[in-house]
Formats: C-alpha cells, sequence, structure tokens
C-alpha cells in the first residue's frame, strides 16, 4: 500500500531537514560555537564610599550564545550556555573568565547593591560591559545601611534558574543569608536547578 504525502514519515522526515536546516543557518550566521571564547579578567569589588576592598562578594559569570533563528521573534535567541562564580579575595580581587560583550556579571554582597542592577554600583574606569582582557577593572558597590535598602536590593537580584545550583552555590548562599539577616525563609533550590 503506498503512503500519501500527508501520512506521518514524510512529515517527520520535512520537519527533521527543515529543523536541520535551522541549526546549520544558525551557526553559519553567527559564527559562533557553544564554547565560548574568552579571556581572563582580573577584577576589584570596593566600597562605593570608603574605597576599602570587599572581601568573600561573590562574582557569577553567565555566559550567553545568540543565534539567528526563523523562529524567534526579531530573528534573534539569546540563552545561558554556561556560568562560573568565585569569591573575591581579601583585598577585594578576583580572576574570571569572562566575554565581557555579550555576557553577564553579577556581583553581590550581604549589605552592598548588587551590580549591575543597582543604580550606585559602577564601573571605575570603562563602560559598563566593555572590560579589556589583562586589565584590572574597578566595581564600586554601594553599601546599603537600611533594611528598605536592602529588601529593595533582593528584588533586584535574578536567581537564573537555568543555570545548575553545582554553578551557582556560593551566590544562592549569599542570598540566602542576606534573605535570614532580614527575617525571609532562605530559597530552597534543588540540585539540579
Amino acid at each position: 500500500m503506498q503512503e500519501r504525502l500527508g501520512s506521518g514519515k514524510p512529515r517527520l522526515l520535512v520537519t527533521v531537514i527543515l529543523a536541520s536546516c535551522m541549526l546549520v543557518y544558525s551557526a553559519c550566521a553567527t559564527g559562533s560555537s557553544l564554547i565560548p571564547d574568552q579571556d581572563f579578567y582580573k577584577g576589584k569589588v570596593v566600597d562605593g564610599e570608603t574605597k576599602e576592598p570587599i572581601s568573600g562578594a561573590v562574582v557569577l559569570a553567565v555566559y550567553y550564545e545568540e543565534t539567528k533563528s526563523l523562529l524567534a521573534i526579531a530573528g534573534q535567541e539569546r540563552y545561558i550556555v554556561d556560568a562560573k562564580e568565585t569569591l573575591t579575595n581579601e583585598e577585594g580581587e578576583f580572576e574570571l573568565l569572562f566575554r565581557a560583550h555579550d555576557d553577564a556579571l553579577i556581583i553581590f554582597k550581604p549589605g552592598y547593591g548588587v551590580y549591575p542592577r543597582h543604580s550606585l554600583s559602577e564601573v571605575i574606569g570603562e563602560r559598563k560591559g566593555a572590560i579589556p582582557p589583562g586589565k584590572q577593572i574597578v566595581y564600586e558597590l554601594p553599601k546599603l545601611t537600611t533594611r528598605k535598602e536592602r529588601k529593595q536590593n533582593l528584588h533586584r537580584i535574578n536567581t537564573f534558574t537555568k543555570i545548575p545550583y553545582e554553578k551557582k552555590m556560593n551566590y544562592i548562599e549569599l542570598i540566602n543569608r542576606e534573605r535570614i539577616s532580614l527575617g525571609f525563609r532562605p530559597l530552597t533550590i534543588s540540585k539540579g536547578q
């Protein structure tokens, strides 16, 4: 018995072929791979007022990929491909693999405004997002003095649900420390989140 063109198998084959073509088009159009080109960036985190180093602040780098897609709105789709975190040392310094042109760098310590979401957090000497490799960048975080400021700051913090817990453990620990000190319940995050 002969299958009609509208039956399941040929339709599935056409769908697979179209999906494959779209993936090839996306990879060619962006010229990117799933392994991001990264470089080491050095930074220093200081108190915005006193300029004293902030030790034990978490620095979370969130790596994104962007592809051109016929299905995405405006022809582009952005998604998280990886994340890495570190803590600042006693001098407030850190070193981390990072791609400044399209990734997110988040810096947080309880009692301080989160970078870059707090309006008073600053990058000194460079534009936000334009971080040259090999040069130490200074990040100033504002000290939050009232409960209201600290509570508002919690609303500025993204927990990045698409990043596995293992890649953001310090970040979540510091968020929970701040939540508990303000009288909130800690976040409950399963190991796969």
